[in-house]
């Protein structure tokens, strides 16, 4: 039987781009045997997503606007992990509240996933979130404060997945990883 050789990538040089608030990018300079190549690699320092269900196992949706596609988007709670120190569950608790409203009982990691490992290292962290009851929002940003809670059950999420309502990866792997955990 032939054994595969796993080919030995070494990198060679790290060249900052750019610093912002939330992210930075380096490009970085690779070997593969006498192959040179860069890439430019955007650092993150993670996130979290919440698939939040209700006691009538009605998932919590927000439909805000996002600048990057220039329209309204039905996406699940989510956030960046910039607090520093800050576990994941605390991340997804604040986040959970600051844009719905809701604080729940119970957090589940469902999963965590690259988000686009082509040229990123951000990882995000999927949490379920149960045994909610509801408080005050406090949204974070203009698209927030305008944003609009919609509650959908798991047929109609996965409907709006279907048709399109539901489009960015973050909240169709949440509402995946939901059914697979219903699924156990």
């Amino acid at each position: 039987m032939n054994e595969a050789v796993t080919p030995r990538f070494e990198v060679l040089r790290h060249e900052p781009i750019f610093k912002g608030h939330i992210f930075e990018v380096e490009r970085r300079s690779v070997s593969l045997g006498s192959t040179q190549f860069d890439r430019e690699i955007v650092h993150h320092p993670g996130a979290v997503a919440v698939v939040a269900t209700t006691d009538e196992g009605k998932i919590v949706f927000i439909e805000q606007y996002r600048a990057s596609v220039d329209r309204l988007l039905l996406e699940i709670p989510a956030g960046t992990k910039d607090q520093v120190g800050e576990s994941l569950e605390r991340t997804a608790e604040r986040e959970l509240l600051e844009e719905t409203g809701y604080k729940a009982s119970s957090f589940e990691l469902l999963g965590e996933y690259l988000n686009s490992p082509g040229y990123s290292d951000q990882v995000t962290a999927v949490f379920w979130a149960t045994g909610l009851a509801l408080h005050e929002r406090s949204p974070q940003g203009v698209e927030e404060s305008v944003s609009t809670l919609k509650e959908l059950s798991l047929t109609e999420s996965l409907e709006a997945m279907r048709t399109g309502l539901l489009s960015d990866a973050m909240s169709c792997l949440a509402v995946l990883h939901l059914v697979r955990r219903h699924a156990l």
